[in-house]
């Protein structure tokens, strides 16, 4: 059998990347397998594993994806604007409502958390702070609704 070009690896390593994105979007991190990937695309686990050796080489992956479509609905203006934004967004993105949902696992909590902490304008950071767990408190009570219709 004929060796893959450049070309041709980057192309399948992509729709690897594609395939776990939308299975986790979909279901949730957690069921990102190699086998749920291999019958999504249709190929083999092994060429998976050729593109990546772990799931968290995956993970890697997807952090820059999920952040830009947490970040591209949010205002970081100031802590209202940011706040009124991360609501409207909950109402009215499943995309991001998905994004929420399962950054969990792929993005750490702290990293999460201070990536918005710096992005926030203007105010002290107790008040930046504050309203990043209010936002967080609003989706956590909100969110499984939302879900639920999506």
């Amino acid at each position: 059998m004929a060796k893959a070009t450049a070309q041709e690896a980057a192309l399948t390593r992509q729709k690897i990347i594609d395939t776990a994105l939308l299975i986790t979007l979909e279901q949730g991190f957690d069921k990102v397998t190699l086998g749920n990937i291999a019958k999504a695309i249709p190929m083999s686990r092994s060429g998976i594993n050729t593109h990546f050796a772990k799931k968290d080489d995956i993970a890697r992956e997807l952090e820059p994806i999920l952040t830009k479509i947490l970040y591209q609905t949010l205002d970081f203006n100031s802590c209202e604007a940011f706040y009124h934004s991360w609501i409207k967004a909950l109402h009215n993105s499943a995309e991001f409502r998905s994004s929420i949902s399962v950054l969990g696992p792929i993005i750490p909590p702290d990293k999460g958390f201070t990536g918005l902490m710096a992005l926030i304008q203007g105010e002290d950071k107790q008040m930046i702070e504050a309203t990043i767990y209010r936002a967080i408190g609003y989706a956590v009570v909100n969110l499984p609704q939302y879900m639920a219709q999506d």
